[in-house]
């Protein structure tokens, strides 16, 4: 059972949108539920409810996953200097990929190059003995400047892309955003590392590290007799089938 098995996944997206589950699909999930997702709750000592994931990004896959499994994770986001939540996921209303909709009194807006701003009792006054700092992260008309980089969509749920820090700018002046293209890339299993460039470049590469036993085991499958990693590298076939899966992962 993979956690991004179709079936799984439809499973917890229909539970996270408290949707009814088709019947043959609730009989294929029923049939998998003792051999994995009791063994999963078990695990978690049989009674979680919820868990709250913050902190650094949640694959989909593994939310879906979780979710169909009977344990759904919902996201928060928040800083230090907001006490420390801006918006959260709820359990009635889990919109898997986001970090869920401003909490009570609190709310958010998105700048011109789209780095996310918050006010609401939760904001610190400011930096101790740090006026400077303090004034740097404070709009004029005193919005908090969180450093992140964000989308909203039509229902006010928010989706984290990057940190502004990290976006790049090509010589062109468009700003990308790697971590998103790094995890969809990451999401091959041919993929060990991978690394976004393209500051003052015309366009953005990708420098990836290989997962050399996943390529070997694919190679041996396939009955390809190659001996070094060069060979590897430089093998069409391969080359064609890394290109092919990378560019279902980033949808072209």
């Amino acid at each position: 059972m993979q956690l991004g098995d179709r079936n799984w996944q439809a499973v917890g997206q229909l539970r996270a949108s408290s949707q009814p589950i088709p019947f043959w699909l609730a009989l294929r999930h029923k049939l998998a539920d003792a051999p994995v997702y009791a063994k999963w709750r078990k695990a978690m000592g049989s009674r979680i409810r919820i868990f709250v994931s913050g902190g650094a990004s949640l694959s989909n896959d593994v939310a879906l996953a979780f979710a169909g499994a009977g344990l759904p994770i919902v996201q928060g986001y928040g800083l230090t200097e907001t006490s420390p939540v801006i918006t959260a996921g709820r359990l009635d209303d889990n919109r898997i990929g986001t970090a869920g909709r401003p909490i009570r009194n609190v709310e958010v807006r998105l700048a011109k190059d789209g780095e996310i701003e918050t006010r609401g009792p939760q904001v610190m006054r400011g930096y101790w003995n740090k006026p400077e700092a303090t004034r740097a992260v404070f709009t004029e008309d005193g919005w908090f400047k969180t450093g992140d980089i964000g989308t909203l969509d039509a229902d006010g749920y928010l989706t984290i892309t990057d940190r502004k820090k990290e976006l790049l700018k090509t010589s062109g002046g468009k700003y990308i955003a790697p971590q998103p293209i790094e995890q969809l890339i990451k999401s091959s299993r041919f993929v060990n590392q991978v690394v976004v460039i393209g500051n003052d470049r015309k366009f953005a590469s990708a420098l990836i590290v290989p997962d050399w036993e996943q390529l070997e085991a694919y190679a041996k499958l396939k009955g390809l007799n190659l001996k070094t990693r060069e060979e590897f590298c430089h093998h069409r076939g391969l080359l064609i089938c890394s290109s092919a899966r990378l560019q279902r992962a980033l949808r072209i």
